[in-house]
């Protein structure tokens, strides 16, 4: 839909940098296949000129901490190359020796939970936070580079816990502050969070939008959850495409300009 892969998933987008904002884990028996899709396209994309910019959610964290309630039977299967690792680990002997390929490729310092770390907490790039719950006043002060750092050092095995502020309700993957109707106080919280930090908008996951792609706070915040996974809530396929000239919506049915105009309710 945005030209940036063609039919064989090879990269053909030259220096359009794509930013995904995490839950790609959890939504169907074929997450792995899509975490390996993404991680090979970051490589084609760079070597193009342009970037695959990945931003964790909570089901990957979910993942790295041994939580995986959400994960359905291949799933499990999917990691069986790593079956001699980890089949025998004693510290997996708790779990059914099916599961223990997986948890242990995803427990911090396992293949999985590295490339994890290669992920953003929240990005900044050019003037916009992607983020993928909510970015909040407190986020900003923590510092958004400390942030990564510290969920990056956890994911490679290096810290025993990631940052406090990384992992509670309020955090910046679990937070849903943005994601449903937003009053004028909700609007004070984006703006003073993305002034902290000198953005223009931030774009969140997490939420979903059933009506698709839509825009609060005079388009500083931008919400493009749309459920898209068939196997999770088969909402639309959109895209936010952000361009020197503005935003706008790719969607299958065509594009169409960002509504910018709503201070308050959600659209």
């Amino acid at each position: 839909l945005a030209d940036v892969i063609d039919e064989d998933d090879a990269w053909i987008g030259g220096d359009t940098v794509v930013v995904q904002t995490g839950d790609v884990v959890d939504r169907g028996p074929y997450d792995r296949e899509i975490l390996d899709l993404l991680e090979r396209l970051s490589h084609e994309a760079e070597a193009a000129g342009g970037a695959v910019r990945r931003v964790l959610g909570n089901h990957e964290y979910r993942n790295a901490t041994g939580q995986m309630g959400f994960v359905p039977m291949r799933g499990f299967w999917a990691f069986f190359d790593f079956w001699d690792d980890y089949v025998d680990d004693a510290a997996l002997a708790a779990y059914p020796d099916y599961q223990r390929p997986r948890r242990g490729a995803f427990r911090p310092g396992g293949p999985y939970a590295e490339l994890l770390s290669t992920y953003d907490f929240v990005l900044e790039l050019d003037g916009t936070v992607y983020v993928h719950g909510s970015f909040l006043p407190a986020h900003a002060a923590y510092g958004i580079d400390a942030m990564n750092a510290g969920m990056r050092a956890f994911l490679r095995g290096d810290a025993a816990a990631p940052p406090s502020i990384a992992t509670d309700a309020a955090s910046p993957m679990y937070s849903r502050k943005f994601g449903y109707d937003v009053d004028d106080d909700g609007c004070a919280l984006a703006r003073s969070a993305l002034d902290a930090v000198g953005a223009s908008r931030m774009v969140i996951g997490h939420t979903v939008q059933a009506a698709g792609v839509n825009a609060v706070c005079g388009g500083r915040v931008v919400r493009i959850d749309t459920g898209m996974s068939a196997y999770y809530k088969d909402g639309p396929v959109e895209i936010l495409e952000i361009t020197p000239a503005g935003a706008r919506v790719l969607g299958e049915g065509g594009a169409h300009v960002l509504d910018a105009s709503s201070t308050g309710v959600e659209l």
